[in-house]
């Protein structure tokens, strides 16, 4: 599939957090749109034959992952220009740093314009001269320790943490891949299942109250990592250091409430950076024809913090390995034959030139 049009709606779309609600719709519906009129009528999943892929199958549940579980190791993996955070950073953990907050808090100055210029900082600075003397110097001081002890640290914990926001499964476009069957189905023993991913661009409301979001988007194949705009890097970084420091200063016991709101005045400028770094794949890859379907939940905290989880989509059909062993056979043909999906088994096509194996279908 050519993805040109897709990857250049992407790239367009800048979702901050501080945006309204009406924004953030029309923003999404739109790239949803695009991958919605590119995408196949069948996305296929390919599985081996053990107890989870068998008991997945039988209870039509879909099994999504954290980036971190994957075979390619740039996999959701943070690629930003790191010399000037790097300097902006060294600014932390300088003494004109820790002068500069301590004159800002005695009221003899204005915040330093290292801080000022990331959002939301200001206010979330402004708020704290509410607290006690020794309060705001432990916050201080517990502000500058932190960057001073681990600024080596920084870029893997926040690409820890862009991996881990993260949950999604690998479709593909392709029955036929000699290679898809040999890598992801145990050299062709295992079985593929079929999705329609049309309908999923929305909520689906639960029987327990929560609401899942699942998405399917077309993998971008590039010579080129993704690079994450410096403005989201510094937010990042700016919301963990103000984290840190409000619990080792013991700022959130003196106003919890407080601390709650300074940590919700620093906007991410654009939601959807993890999204398009995972949607990146070097051209390696190009062969698998790969979709990702991505499921989160704003109010299911249990779902959201696993780092494997599960949503329920029904299969439209069920394709047997060509060497799949006879009782794993019988055991997914009866599955099948319950749900009364189509049944194919593949084989060697030795009338055609190209190295594609070919679907038979067996039964309804």
């Amino acid at each position: 599939m050519d993805t040109k049009e897709f990857e250049r709606i992407l790239n367009e779309t800048i979702i901050p957090s501080t945006a309204s609600n009406e924004e953030q719709v029309e923003k999404i519906e739109r790239l949803y749109g695009c991958a919605a009129s590119k995408m196949p009528p069948m996305l296929f999943r390919y599985r081996r034959c053990d107890e989870r892929s068998l008991d997945a199958f039988y209870k039509d549940k879909v099994w999504i992952s954290t980036p971190e579980s994957m075979n390619d190791g740039f996999d959701t993996r943070l690629f930003y220009d790191k010399k000037p955070i790097i300097e902006w950073l060294n600014w932390f953990e300088s003494e004109n740093a820790k002068a500069g907050l301590k004159s800002f808090f005695a009221e003899e100055s204005e915040l330093p314009a290292n801080i000022a210029e990331i959002p939301g900082m200001e206010q979330a600075f402004n708020a704290i001269k509410i607290a006690p003397l020794q309060q705001k110097d432990d916050f201080i001081a517990s502000f500058h320790s932190f960057v001073y002890e681990d600024v080596s640290a920084v870029s893997e914990a926040i690409a820890s943490i862009a991996q881990q926001s993260l949950k999604f499964c690998c479709l593909s476009e392709r029955i036929d891949s000699s290679a898809m069957w040999g890598l992801y189905s145990e050299n062709e023993t295992g079985f593929a299942l079929a999705y329609d991913c049309k309908n999923l661009f929305s909520d689906v409301p639960l029987e327990n109250g929560f609401n899942r979001t699942c998405t399917c988007l077309p993998i971008i194949y590039s010579d080129s990592r993704y690079q994450v705009p410096l403005d989201c890097i510094q937010s990042m970084i700016a919301y963990r250091l103000m984290y840190l420091a409000i619990t080792r200063s013991n700022y959130g016991a003196f106003a919890p409430q407080a601390a709650v709101n300074l940590l919700s005045t620093i906007p991410l400028p654009d939601k959807l950076f993890a999204t398009k770094i995972a949607l990146y794949k070097s051209n390696e890859w190009r062969r698998e024809e790969e979709w990702r379907l991505f499921c989160t939940s704003s109010n299911e905290p249990a779902f959201q913090n696993e780092a494997h989880s599960c949503f329920t989509l029904k299969p439209k059909a069920i394709y047997l390995g060509r060497r799949i062993k006879p009782i794993f056979e019988k055991i997914l043909t009866d599955i099948a034959r319950e749900k009364a999906i189509t049944i194919y088994k593949m084989r060697l096509d030795d009338n055609s030139p190209a190295y594609e194996l070919l679907p038979e279908h067996i039964e309804n």
